[in-house]
């Protein structure tokens, strides 16, 4: 009876383990805009492409080989034009985990920091991620015929590295992680991210001419969203300021704003906010 019950059990541990495996989504482009689409589905976070009227421009690589390929697949659907550069946003594994499925060949444009990210990420890894080969400070500019791509840094945010990639003509932003659907935006410490400098970034790219922000973890937001988001974000540092100088605790601060106690693997917003004003 033993022997047949393992039998069982191992036959469910594999069911179950396909389950798993079947239950990411395809990798699906969506049109957003006359030359910009969103690749949803896959490992890894959503991803876009700019198709201008001579080639491909893939923003972000999802975080496995599969994916990559089911990236580039996704893009061939929809058109014969080659694929010559992929973009950055930033450097978390669900963004460029995925670059080692991708030929070797093609250029990679990221921020500085994204760069020196993905070094200190390749010490660990046995198969070492493909760096960026060209970067930039502060703005950088791409033109593919009449098309014109831009890439912007504002400063800390999400992390030191982030870059949003703004199309004019179809008034469309990729901005990776900066933004958030229905929860606080996380902040990556440990890459130098900040949330006063989010607030600041937030509001650089208000002052670009978008009406579509494609972000790595939600649906397509507008610009009500972005100030939404802008606003939460103050109001927080506001109350944990005051809260701080009421000589309230930081347990005493997640309390009043009904966080848990314990610790997660990612610090909440009003954590973050509460390291910046006291310990830096």
């Amino acid at each position: 009876m033993k022997k047949y019950t393992t039998v069982i059990v191992t036959i469910l541990i594999a069911c179950l383990a396909v389950a798993s495996q079947d239950s990411t989504p395809p990798v699906e482009a969506v049109r957003i805009s006359e030359h910009v689409y969103e690749l949803r589905g896959g490992s890894g976070s959503n991803s876009a492409f700019i198709l201008s009227d001579e080639e491909v421009f893939i923003i972000d690589g999802k975080m496995s080989d599969k994916a990559a390929a089911d990236m580039l697949a996704a893009v061939q659907a929809i058109t014969d034009k080659p694929v010559t550069h992929i973009l950055l946003t930033h450097s978390d594994g669900d963004h460029v985990n995925g670059l080692t499925g991708f030929p070797a060949s093609l250029p990679i444009l990221a921020q500085n920091n994204t760069k020196i990210h993905m070094v200190g990420a390749n010490e660990d890894r046995d198969v070492k991620l493909p760096l960026p080969t060209l970067t930039f400070s502060d703005s950088f500019t791409i033109e593919s015929g009449s098309l014109v791509i831009e890439m912007y840094h504002f400063g800390q945010a999400h992390t030191d590295g982030d870059a949003v990639i703004y199309i004019p003509a179809d008034k469309v932003a990729v901005i990776g992680d900066l933004y958030f659907e229905g929860r606080d935006p996380l902040i990556h410490l440990h890459k130098n991210g900040s949330s006063y400098g989010l607030v600041k970034t937030l509001k650089a790219i208000l002052n670009l001419d978008v009406d579509v922000f494609l972000s790595g973890h939600a649906e397509p937001a507008g610009r009500s969203d972005i100030q939404a988001l802008l606003e939460s974000i103050e109001e927080k540092q506001i109350k944990v300021e005051s809260l701080i100088k009421e000589g309230k605790s930081l347990d005493d601060i997640k309390t009043a704003f009904g966080l848990p106690l314990t610790e997660s693997r990612w610090k909440s917003l009003v954590e973050v906010i509460h390291i910046e004003l006291t310990e830096k």
